[in-house]
């Protein structure tokens, strides 16, 4: 029984319904767990609301390329960094981004650049990023013809992107004034290797001078061309004096040079 005279204990239950007693003490208890935990609050508030800037990840893509792509000095570079999902929720990074690739060399045309995080979470995300290389680059300035001799007026140069073109090119003219087109060409077309030969020189069954040198000696002798040749070319020739076969080096029209 309680003592209803006691300054220690009081029956409320004959003075306050009991539904209210309970509303009493849970306020109670709601004003002291506020107390506690106001504190907290602002840090859980702002950790689930600080989530990392997709311009900082951009601004680590873009940072990450200028210092890995190299540009020549004849060369223009068109650098176009992909949109990032501004929806991702990524925690934000008290680390430094870091950024990276897995290609190995240049970097060029289409590739994708990830960035990482590791604390307070660990995330890695992929960015697309295209890149594309201009030059300069030797084409036909007017139609050529298969076996046409190739002249300065003849060419011109254009800008071509390179970077999508596994194919080789001329950027000097010196490398291609004087060839002989191996094929038909139409105004505009890139130069190669394979559209071009260097001029015969040498001719099968016509006569040549063979030529001999040593640092105290020349020789010159008469020979036929057993084959066709273009400069820097070895083919075989006839030496009529002796009728022996050998091999020679084109050198000019006319003259290949041999070993004695």
């Amino acid at each position: 029984m309680f003592n209803a005279h006691s300054n220690h204990w009081k029956d409320v239950s004959l003075k306050q319904p009991c539904h209210t007693v309970l509303v009493s003490r849970c306020s109670r208890i709601a004003r002291f767990l506020l107390v506690m935990l106001l504190p907290l609050a602002p840090f859980t508030f702002a950790t689930a609301m600080e989530r990392q800037s997709t311009a900082k990840i951009k601004a680590s893509v873009k940072q990450f390329l200028d210092d890995n792509i190299e540009v020549n000095t004849d060369s223009e570079i068109s650098v176009k960094i992909g949109t990032i999902d501004p929806r991702l929720n990524l925690s934000r990074c008290s680390d430094p981004l870091e950024p990276f690739n897995k290609r190995t060399g240049d970097l060029s045309g289409n590739i994708t650049v990830g960035v990482r995080c590791h604390t307070p979470k660990r995330w890695t995300i992929y960015v697309p990023v295209e890149i594309n290389v201009y030059e300069h680059v030797i084409a036909s300035a007017r139609p050529l013809a298969k076996g046409q001799v190739i002249t300065s007026q003849a060419i011109k140069t254009i800008k071509l992107r390179t970077s999508h073109k596994n194919v080789a090119y001329y950027k000097n003219p010196k490398y291609v004034v004087g060839m002989v087109a191996s094929r038909n060409m139409g105004p505009g077309k890139v130069i190669t290797p394979r559209l071009i030969q260097a001029p015969t020189l040498v001719k099968r069954g016509e006569a040549v001078i063979l030529l001999a040198e040593t640092p105290h000696l020349t020789v010159r002798m008469k020979g036929k061309a057993m084959q066709d040749g273009a400069m820097g070319e070895l083919i075989k020739v006839r030496n009529i004096s002796s009728n022996r076969v050998i091999e020679g080096t084109v050198a000019k029209t006319g003259v290949v040079e041999v070993t004695m």
